[in-house]
C-alpha cells in the first residue's frame, strides 16, 4: 500500500479526479492485483451523494404526506412544494455571491 497526497487547487474536485484518472489510466499500466483507490474529499464528496441519493426522495416524500395531511389537497401541496427549485435556486445563488465553494460540508448545510 501506499499513498500519494494531493492538493487540488480546483474546486471542482470530480473533474479534477476524473481527469487525473484518465492521465493515469494512459500512462501507468497496474500489474494483476493493484488499483488505485482515490480518498479524502472526493471519497466524503462520493458517500454524501449516495446517501442524499436515498434521503432526498424520502424526505420529500415526507414531507408531501404531512402537507397532504394538513391542507386534504393534492393541488395545495404541488404549489407548495412547487417552491422548493425556487428555494434551491435561491441557495445556489447565495452560495456563489459568498464566494463559498461547493463541497460535502455545503451540501450538508444546504
Amino acid at each position: 500500500m501506499g499513498f500519494v497526497f494531493v492538493d487540488a487547487t480546483s474546486s471542482d474536485i470530480e473533474g479534477y479526479v476524473r481527469a487525473a484518472s484518465a492521465r493515469i489510466s494512459e500512462r501507468v499500466k497496474f500489474p494483476p492485483g493493484y488499483y488505485i483507490q482515490w480518498a479524502g474529499q472526493f471519497e466524503y464528496l462520493k458517500n454524501a451523494e449516495r446517501r442524499l441519493a436515498a434521503v432526498i426522495p424520502f424526505t420529500l416524500l415526507l414531507i408531501f404526506i404531512l402537507i397532504f395531511m394538513n391542507t386534504r389537497s393534492v393541488a395545495r401541496t404541488a404549489i407548495v412544494l412547487l417552491a422548493v427549485p425556487f428555494s434551491l435556486v435561491g441557495a445556489f445563488w447565495l452560495l456563489y455571491l459568498l464566494n463559498y465553494n461547493l463541497s460535502v460540508a455545503v451540501w450538508w448545510a444546504s
